[in-house]
């Protein structure tokens, strides 16, 4: 039964009282007077705590603490810990405010685990932060583990500042309205919860227990259950390899690799020549350490990227040494290399970003327990990024080309690839900025990629048997790390055969590379994202998937928000079935502008193959509007006699009906109106009344008439007048620019005054 408890009045003594009336372990907490350097921080117990992790302290221990007359009844700060003491209950820390990813990862779980995770006593801290108090079953021991995505977990031998302290900012701790541990229970996490949280915890390098061990308590008998994470034993094994002081390991290599190059030559080596030297040297490094997480069968490179003791780390080490090139290492290039070893307390190796790592005695460079610190000059003074193809897809990026099945996304995504291998300078209108070699992995629609070939071939003139374009037809598993590593060794292959630098990859469709996965789970997704990061990250090139899009029409991608969080760039691509026109929307571009749209049109080629047959196949190019004139050739390579007008694709006689209908009803007194509430005139029913009368062969909705209103209108092809039906002045539409393409001939200007091209931009894109 809770104490009675009165929020608004209650002391921290009446705060400790209720934490412990439903079981939590209450300790006082540091104050911000208490702190000796400003560094301290004031988030652990000020007491020696460790003998208290076990059980429930009795009750005269508290009453000492926190009865009338206390030790701690009137401290202000308080907190719990973490564990068997506290009923078995972990703190989850989520650093929403500060990190986007943790937010993205808090809402998966939640659209995962509904209440079952949510409705659990929960605070928001001083700082900013959410901390939600969970129970674990025997079976299972928490971590206490710092995450690098803002998630962090305090467990097993945890501690957890408490409501109603006061936060280093000067705020209190506080409980959010409805689930404050007095109003609902603390939840039992759901098993698949629980996996989700381990799962997290390798990625972070944590090693997972390996089985639990029955505890027999002598006294009572009650039987628990632990779980014992293997260690290291020693600092290096029987063959040399280290497992302990791994990252100080990496720091001696890497700085005394540079070093080596300095005393070489003072001017440092191009960037090809620094990514061989690099690639030569972490080689080297995985050969002399080992990993602490088993999961047999899997690269040892991945492994340590997995524990933040990888690839990642290592070129971050090496990126800080090289800023010291002309200060610390043309210093330090002085000294003898026998003696540069014999105390390294006195040289600045620590260039390091391991958030683990010790404060050490003389300050380096940049020390180990901070993230970066850019001045706003430094930012400014960062180069632009660069692009794949400008303002659209950076060079090193992981993005998607989305749409539903039918709409053509495969056709436009080898399109910008081989425009990008053969060296095209432009792709849809946009300047394509960098081109080398190019892979496709295309485990979905093979057998008819030869006749896209064929048909770009005769398009654009170019032989593709003469550019860096490579196709992988085998499939592959993104969520099998030996598949990764195997698809990474292909790419590096192929830009070896090369001998230039792989510019994009692309994979389609995202759904072939992850068979037996569940597109709504966020830890496989992840894990998806995850392996075209590393792909990215390898060859700094673009990794572009190829993805489907919802079926709802709420144009959102197929399954997890993780992708959508995770792109740099979406484009969405939209055809109507059978259509010859589509368009395509930027939905997300990290570095530029969105939320444009470009019109495509859809060419069908004939051709023979080097077999001497027949066949066809489709070439998507962007529709050109020149002007306020409606396009009607295609820049000449069609003679369809019809024309594209917003994505809108009509024989030629209906774009004559629904203008000279339009001028005969309103010289009647009949004119059409934009407003759709006006239903006898409403300009979309009359089209579609005109369509549906005299064109029985073409498809025309409701959709395809408001997009045809709203251009009509903002080019000023249509205008609003004001008319009299019996003695009353109404609105209606006015024909003012008749296209170039009707029986009336030529091109009128409009009469309105300020009218420019951004009007066709405003109504297109």
């Amino acid at each position: 039964m809770l104490p009675e408890f009165d929020e608004e009045f209650a002391s921290t003594a009446d705060y400790a009282r209720l934490y412990r009336s439903i079981g939590l372990q209450v300790v006082p907490a540091m104050l911000e007077s208490e702190k000796k350097q400003p560094t301290d921080t004031i988030k652990r117990p000020a007491i020696n705590w460790r003998q208290f992790t076990q059980e429930l302290i009795s009750d005269e221990q508290f009453d000492e603490w926190y009865g009338r007359a206390g030790i701690y009844s009137q401290r202000g700060n308080l907190g719990i810990l973490t564990g068997v003491c506290s009923g078995r209950v972990f703190v989850l820390d989520l650093d929403t405010h500060k990190n986007p990813v943790a937010q993205l990862w808090w809402d998966n779980i939640c659209q995962t685990y509904g209440g079952a995770v949510s409705e659990t006593p929960t605070q928001r801290t001083g700082g900013g932060g959410l901390q939600l108090l969970f129970r674990y079953p025997e079976s299972w021991v928490p971590p206490t583990i710092r995450t690098q995505i803002g998630v962090d977990i305090r467990g097993v031998g945890g501690f957890a500042v408490i409501a109603p302290s006061k936060h280093e900012s000067g705020k209190n701790y506080e409980w959010l309205e409805g689930l404050s541990p007095y109003e609902v229970e603390i939840a039992l996490a759901p098993k698949e919860f629980l996996q989700e949280l381990d799962d997290l915890a390798a990625q972070s390098g944590h090693i997972k227990p390996q089985e639990p061990i029955e505890v027999v308590n002598p006294k009572t008998g009650e039987i628990t259950y632990t779980l014992k994470t293997p260690t290291p034993q020693y600092a290096e094994t029987a063959w040399g390899e280290a497992a302990d002081g791994r990252e100080d390991k990496m720091t001696r290599m890497v700085w005394g690799r540079i070093l080596d190059m300095y005393r070489d030559s003072p001017i440092p080596d191009g960037k090809e020549r620094q990514e061989e030297i690099k690639r030569e040297l972490f080689e080297v490094y995985v050969s002399k350490v080992v990993t602490r997480i088993n999961d047999p069968g899997q690269p040892k490179h991945l492994l340590l990227e997995r524990e933040g003791r990888g690839i990642t780390l290592f070129n971050q080490k090496w990126t800080a040494a090289m800023r010291l090139w002309d200060t610390k290492v043309a210093e330090q290039a002085q000294i003898v290399r026998e003696k540069q070893f014999e105390n390294p307390q006195k040289n600045n190796f620590s260039f390091g970003t391991d958030p683990e790592a010790p404060i050490k005695v003389e300050p380096p460079p940049t020390p180990d327990n901070i993230f970066t610190l850019l001045r706003a000059g430094a930012i400014m003074a960062m180069p632009d990024p660069e692009y794949l193809v400008e303002d659209v897809i950076p060079a090193e990026s992981f993005g998607f080309i989305v749409g539903v099945p039918g709409c053509l996304k495969t056709f436009i995504a080898m399109g910008l690839g081989l425009a990008a291998a053969a060296g095209l300078d432009e792709w849809l209108g946009y300047k394509v900025k960098k081109h080398g070699p190019v892979v496709y992995v295309t485990s979905e629609g093979f057998a008819d990629i030869k006749n896209r070939l064929y048909a770009w071939k005769k398009m654009t003139g170019i032989d593709p048997n003469t550019i860096p374009f490579y196709a992988v037809p085998d499939s592959m598993n993104f969520m099998q790390k030996p598949d990764v590593y195997k698809i990474v060794k292909t790419i590096q292959h192929a830009q070896e055969m090369e001998g230039a630098p792989v510019v994009a990859v692309f994979v389609d469709t995202m759904s072939r590379v992850l068979p037996g996965a569940d597109e709504n789970l966020q830890k496989d997704m992840t894990q998806a994202v995850a392996a075209c990061d590393y792909i990215k990250t390898s060859f700094k090139c673009a990794v572009i998937g190829v993805h489907h899009m919802s079926r709802n029409g709420n144009g959102t991608m197929r399954g997890s928000t993780v992708f959508d969080g995770a792109a740099d760039f979406i484009l969405w691509v939209q055809r109507e079935p059978g259509q010859m026109f589509g368009s395509i929307t930027a939905q997300k571009i990290k570095t530029a502008p969105d939320g444009w749209e470009i019109d495509f049109t859809v060419t069908q080629v004939s051709f023979v193959t080097g077999f001497g047959r027949e066949r066809t196949s489709l070439y998507i190019e962007r529709t050109v509007h020149t002007g306020n004139v409606i396009n009607v050739d295609f820049g000449g390579k069609q003679e369809t006699g019809s024309a594209v007008v917003s994505g809108v694709r009509l024989p030629n006689e209906v774009w004559n009906a629904f203008f000279e209908q339009m001028e005969e009803d309103e010289r009647a007194n009949r004119p059409w109106t934009d407003a759709a509430n006006a239903t006898a005139r409403y300009a979309g029913n009359k089209m579609m009344q005109i369509v549906e009368d005299r064109f029985k062969n073409v498809k025309f909705s409701e959709s395809d008439a408001k997009k045809l209103i709203k251009y009509f209108l903002v080019s000023y092809i249509w205008v609003e007048t004001d008319y009299k039906d019996n003695k009353t002045t109404k609105k209606g539409l006015h024909v003012e620019i008749w296209p170039a393409y009707t029986k009336r001939g030529g091109w009128n200007p409009p009469t309105k005054a300020g009218i420019d091209a951004s009007v066709e931009n405003d109504a297109n894109d």
